[in-house]
């Protein structure tokens, strides 16, 4: 390792092969780069095995470990869906994020729940921009949709009285129920500005109206 000195090891195409048995194998370069596989040819590069409990370590200090960053339309898969395995991805107060241009990014857990901000901390959680045509669609199957039911004292608003804004309240055949749970609480319908105007329609089924 003295001054400038220089090994280099060629092979054609009958290969290279380094190997040791139960030991150590190590590349120390101090400050220069290691390059594997940096060649401008097509290969496939393998880094471990599937064998037993063999673990792959990538560690960096202040740098960044970047994987699949280089401006090459190709994809980049982590993990695998076979039996327990699992993806853990954390992040300290530098935050995470996930971004896709122009296309769509899926979550899906199988029969699995599927949990946002579900940890016991205090946060706003946003869902949706106020741009342009963008819209939110938040469909269930058979099992409820529940908002705001959780046992705990708060406000729940729905819609803003900006412009010509609308709200709309359908149901099928089921009851439409507004404030008919047995706690003493005042029901308040429309307002007395202006030419507010309030409509009560029934069918055949009558009109009740009890004190």
């Amino acid at each position: 390792i003295t001054g400038a000195t220089a090994v280099v090891v060629n092979s054609g195409t009958g290969a290279s092969s380094w190997t040791t048995t139960n030991g150590s194998f190590g590349l120390v370069t101090g400050t220069g780069a290691i390059n594997i596989g940096a060649d401008a040819a097509a290969k496939t590069i393998t880094i471990g095995n599937a064998t037993g409990a063999t673990s792959v370590v990538i560690n960096s200090g202040t740098g960044a470990i970047n994987v699949g960053t280089n401006a090459v339309a190709h994809t980049v898969t982590i993990g695998n869906v076979t039996g327990a395995t699992a993806v853990n991805i954390n992040a300290g107060s530098g935050g995470s994020t996930i971004t896709t241009t122009n296309s769509t990014l899926a979550l899906v857990s199988g029969t699995g729940a599927l949990n946002l901000g579900a940890d016991a901390a205090a946060k706003t959680i946003t869902i949706g921009n106020s741009t342009g045509a963008t819209s939110v669609v938040i469909d269930c199957g058979t099992g409820a949709l529940n908002i705001g039911t959780n046992a705990i004292a708060h406000t729940i608003t729905i819609g803003n009285s900006t412009g010509a804004t609308s709200l709309v309240l359908d149901c099928g055949t089921g009851a439409l129920n507004i404030g008919t749970n047995a706690v003493a609480h005042t029901v308040t319908i429309g307002n007395v500005t202006g030419a507010t105007a309030v409509n009560v329609n029934s069918g055949t089924g009558a009109c009740a109206w009890t004190t």
